[in-house]
């Protein structure tokens, strides 16, 4: 087997972790945000302009959804990959791949196998 591409310690992992989760907060602080503004706004502006930032709102506010669960998906396999995964690590994995929005999932991995199994 080569060499590994990239080489990162459990610090740094569980560095990346974190990041992760703050990047989440920060999203869904601003998801806050904006829901506040587009509360405001909505309240006094009636017009075809208004209809329209509403849909694009509307489209944002799934697209940030969208993108924590991914940022979740990602912090979990980060974790996973540096407590090592077991069979109920494989579990979640798949559980996570039917949150995938809007796009086909990719094929399943087929569970780890050891050749004792053939015994």
């Amino acid at each position: 087997m080569g060499k590994p591409l990239l080489r990162l310690t459990s610090a740094d992992l569980t560095g990346l972790a974190g990041d992760m989760s703050e990047a989440e907060r920060e999203i869904e602080g601003i998801e806050r945000q904006l829901a506040s503004l587009a509360e405001a706004a909505e309240a006094c502006w009636y017009s075809d302009a208004a209809t329209e930032y509403h849909d694009i709102h509307r489209r944002v506010v799934a697209d940030a959804v969208t993108v924590r669960r991914t940022l979740a998906f990602v912090k979990e396999a980060v974790e996973l990959s540096r407590d090592g995964f077991s069979e109920q690590d494989l579990e979640t994995l798949e559980s996570f791949r039917e949150l995938q929005v809007g796009q086909e999932a990719p094929p399943a991995v087929s569970p780890p196998r050891s050749g004792i199994a053939d015994l």
